[in-house]
């Protein structure tokens, strides 16, 4: 199964899970019933991080919930930290954009260039402190 279809069936499953239709998440959540269907059934390549908090919001959900990101569990086995730390960075990437795109912070829109994973980080907790959202 591909990751975007992925993301659709964990949707449509937190929705179904509540009892709602399409419909009661598009007015809990403020995101259109058409895009709501077409993320849900694949048709939406990459859901843009700002629709997919407000759809974890209205769901009561973690972002990271939602989109299927696995857990950052601490492991002894040889190699699980790499994958950890990539795991991480990922997080890290997708909690950035959303600072980047979030048109309530515009300091996140400032920023020019590719930041490294610290100046993310700490752009991460500025929107945080700013919002009272918390991304990681």
């Amino acid at each position: 199964m591909d990751s975007d279809a992925k993301v659709g069936e964990l949707l449509k499953a937190a929705r179904r899970q509540r009892g709602w239709s399409q419909g009661e998440l598009a007015k809990r959540s403020g995101i259109s019933q058409s895009t709501i269907w077409r993320i849900e059934n694949g048709l939406i390549a990459e859901p843009k991080i700002g629709i997919m908090l407000r759809l974890a919001e209205a769901l009561g959900l973690d972002i990271h919930q939602l989109i299927g990101q696995p857990s950052l569990v601490s492991s002894e086995e040889p190699g699980q930290v790499e994958v950890l730390e990539e795991q991480e960075e990922h997080r890290i990437d997708l909690a950035y954009q959303l600072c980047r795109t979030d048109p309530r912070f515009p300091l996140g829109l400032r920023v020019t260039g590719e930041p490294s994973i610290e100046a993310k980080r700490w752009i991460i907790q500025l929107y945080e402190a700013a919002t009272g959202r918390r991304l990681l």
